[in-house]
């Protein structure tokens, strides 16, 4: 019905759903009526297309010198930079920590490395110092570069410290992804290859409700808090808000809510160290998902719990808690 929404808006009603109700529908709906998210039409239109690329095999890219190495030990972070990349058309091979990057470096050679710059087992300074010290010895270089959700001061100074040649800060922009791979890597820009273009979303708030026709997303009020869901991340990774962003965001709940209990259990036995880490990558994560009200929450336990703060950690405690199950509840209706 095209003029749905216009009729409703005349009456001063919210919403409308067609019957039979779909109980997805219904979720989002009550979602968007309850304050917890705005509802927002999908549209793909001349001016909102993107190049697509196709990537090389990884073969092809190692025979070129243009494989990149990616270390990276959260699930969600994994997926994301993994479509990141197929989107820009890069091929990649991804390790869960310093220790096996190190490992693979020894098996075969990659033009690029991103790393995360906590990790366990081996974190990214120990590997960039690492291959530092093994390259005075071959005079090759490695550009390296930081992905990091680090709040606290002093991070980038510390990479380039290391020696590494990048910095990219959670969420990864797509944008300055492909930036600082075609200035270190100009030979895997040279084996990608169009493939036509990929609708980007262009969204424009509505008041009707068609099912599958809208997508759930917060907008980041500047004047008000941070979003408890933002689904823009998750458009510039994906294009769309379809079932690959439904499991990425389901993956997300299910791999951090682990780690909010480690953080509690840490925080009640004031183990700064534990808590620290624990929120950093739960901060990580949360800025990777568009869940950027947990994760400002968990940035600021970060800064306290690194500045033995732990009677601010124990107030902050709850709010986070409270936050992510807020966060759950809005993947639920996604």
């Amino acid at each position: 019905y095209p003029t749905v929404a216009a009729e409703l808006q005349s009456l001063g009603l919210f919403a409308a759903l067609p019957k039979p109700v779909r109980q997805r529908s219904l979720w989002r709906t009550v979602a968007v009526a309850g304050g917890r998210v705005v509802i927002e039409a999908e549209e793909t239109g001349s001016s909102g297309q993107a190049e697509a690329w196709s990537q090389p095999t990884v073969e092809e890219a190692a025979s070129a010198g243009a494989l990149i190495l990616v270390a990276e030990d959260n699930p969600t972070n994994k997926v994301v930079i993994r479509h990141l990349m197929e989107r820009l058309g890069y091929a990649i091979e991804v390790v869960d920590n310093g220790a096996e990057a190190w490992d693979s470096m020894q098996i075969r050679d990659y033009g690029l490395l991103l790393t995360d710059c906590h990790m366990p087992v081996m974190d990214g300074y120990e590997l960039t110092h690492r291959v530092r010290e093994w390259e005075l010895d071959t005079g090759d270089h490695l550009p390296i570069v930081a992905l990091t959700a680090d709040a606290l001061s002093g991070t980038a100074r510390r990479c380039l410290d290391y020696g590494m040649d990048g910095f990219l800060a959670k969420p990864i922009d797509l944008k300055q992804l492909d930036g600082v791979i075609r200035r270190l890597l100009p030979s895997a820009d040279a084996l990608r290859r169009r493939r036509g273009t990929g609708g980007i979303v262009v969204n424009r708030p509505v008041i009707g409700v068609e099912d599958e026709a809208v997508a759930i997303i917060v907008l980041n009020d500047e004047s008000g808090p941070l979003p408890i869901l933002d689904l823009g991340p998750m458009r510039q990774i994906f294009g769309d808000i379809g079932d690959d962003v439904r499991e990425l965001l389901t993956l997300f709940v299910d791999t951090t809510r682990p780690l909010v209990a480690e953080l509690e259990a840490a925080i009640v036995a004031f183990d700064t160290l534990a808590a620290r880490e624990a929120a950093h990558s739960c901060k990580g994560a949360g800025n990777s998902a568009g869940a950027f009200r947990f994760a400002k929450l968990c940035a600021e336990m970060e800064v306290a719990c690194a500045a033995g703060d732990m009677k601010s950690a124990q107030a902050m405690a709850a709010a986070i808690k409270a936050a992510f199950a807020d966060t759950a509840e809005a993947v639920a209706a996604v």
